[in-house]
């Protein structure tokens, strides 16, 4: 599990990261039923597809993935650079992981500041230097969470200054007093469901369909941003893996 930031956030406080199945300008709070929109995009192989939301009268991009030609799956947060970096390894236990922002080991490697996160295809997952193990994307039978991501408040994240061809712009429903959740899932290709996401008022689930994987069946990602239950937004961005550990002291 990684927690970065971009600035320097407020410390302290806690977050609650639930298990994806139990899963304009802000409104002010509004009690809305719930809502589920679903769109379908056709991305190529290699594309840098940027998610970016509305505010501020501008589209903010907050995160971004690319998928290679051999099916690994390369994302993260969309910032500029980090200034501080976090690695904390959680239980999960009854399907939830509990942690405080003011744990963590600090990574303070300039490399791995820059350093790219990634879920290879193999299941190895890639982060601040270090190897963990998921399931693998060549032999996954059914749809699988690949990772959980929460969001700082948007007005943290840069505007955009030029729209691209392969970016999502979203005109989504935030809500000042209920946090953006994300949820990253992958699926061979004809097993893709989209996900509910329990709690959330508003959720929107972005189908990504991919083919002609080299030495990988063809795959759907389907990302999904939500918003639920009310709170305060979290001081970092963080990246939640469930994972095997493969070598904690191996270094890429």
């Amino acid at each position: 599990m990684a927690l970065t930031d971009d600035t320097e956030g407020e410390r302290g406080g806690g977050v609650q990261t639930a298990g994806a199945h139990q899963a304009g300008e802000l409104s002010q709070g509004k009690k809305n039923m719930p809502t589920q929109e679903i769109a379908i995009f056709e991305p190529s192989l290699g594309d840098r597809i940027r998610v970016a939301v509305k505010y501020g009268g501008a589209f903010r991009p907050i995160f971004w993935l690319q998928i290679g030609k051999d099916g690994s799956v390369y994302l993260g947060h969309r910032y500029r650079e980090i200034t501080e970096l976090k690695m904390v390894s959680k239980k999960v236990e009854g399907g939830e992981v509990r942690f405080k922002y003011d744990e963590g080991e600090p990574i303070t490697d300039p490399r791995l500041l820059k350093s790219k996160v990634s879920y290879h295809a193999s299941g190895i997952i890639n982060m601040a230097g270090r190897r963990h193990q998921s399931a693998s994307l060549r032999t996954i039978q059914e749809q699988t969470q690949l990772c959980i991501v929460s969001f700082r408040h948007p007005s943290q994240f840069a505007a955009i200054q030029m729209v691209k061809d392969r970016d999502i712009c979203l005109d989504y429903p935030l809500d000042e007093q209920r946090p953006l959740w994300g949820i990253l899932l992958a699926a061979p290709a004809g097993k893709a469901r989209t996900v509910n996401v329990k709690g959330s008022i508003y959720q929107l689930n972005m189908i990504l369909p991919f083919s002609g994987l080299e030495g990988t069946q063809d795959l759907h990602l389907q990302f999904v941003l939500s918003h639920g239950p009310e709170g305060p937004w979290p001081p970092y961005n963080v990246l939640a893996f469930e994972t095997e550990k493969v070598n904690q002291e191996e270094r890429i």
